[in-house]
């Protein structure tokens, strides 16, 4: 299991699907710095190489 990307719900996902790993905002800090974590969001077929098949 691991943090999904912001828009994602839990009935969108399907055992098996593509996913891409991606980055977002957790919390800005009390000095000003945004701190990040990685995510797993939905592959897109735009982003895959060659186009969708």
């Amino acid at each position: 299991l691991g943090k999904v990307a912001e828009g994602t719900l839990a009935a969108d996902l399907k055992i098996g699907m593509e996913m891409e790993l991606t980055t977002m905002a957790l919390f800005v800090d009390d000095d000003g710095v945004e701190r990040i974590v990685y995510a797993w969001r939905i592959a897109d077929a735009r982003s895959k190489k060659g186009g969708a098949s």
